[in-house]
């Protein structure tokens, strides 16, 4: 699901700033860049707990573990305002 989102958020970028969004921040870009980051975040947290269970597969985690971080990064920097995005349903008050 994160190459699959990643991979629309990139596809998107050039339309982020089309007038047809109902705000600056509300584009597809950034939606799927938001869920991509959520994906992300719980991929290292379960991850985190599978080394802290199999510490003699700690070279093997650990390269996981910081390509899902290179990937987070990444993603923010091109989309800094992903966090933004009002999931309907998930986001809302």
């Amino acid at each position: 699901m994160v190459s699959a989102k990643a991979f629309r958020a990139l596809k998107g970028y050039d339309a982020m700033e089309e007038d047809f969004w109902p705000g600056p921040h509300q584009s597809d870009a950034n939606g799927s860049a938001k869920l991509a980051l959520a994906c992300i975040e719980r991929s290292l947290g379960a991850w985190k707990i599978i080394l802290n269970h199999l510490p003699d597969r700690t070279d093997e985690l650990l390269g996981l573990l910081v390509l899902l971080e290179r990937s987070r990064r990444g993603l923010k920097q091109a989309f800094p305002n992903a966090e933004k995005f009002i999931r309907p349903g998930f986001d809302e008050q």
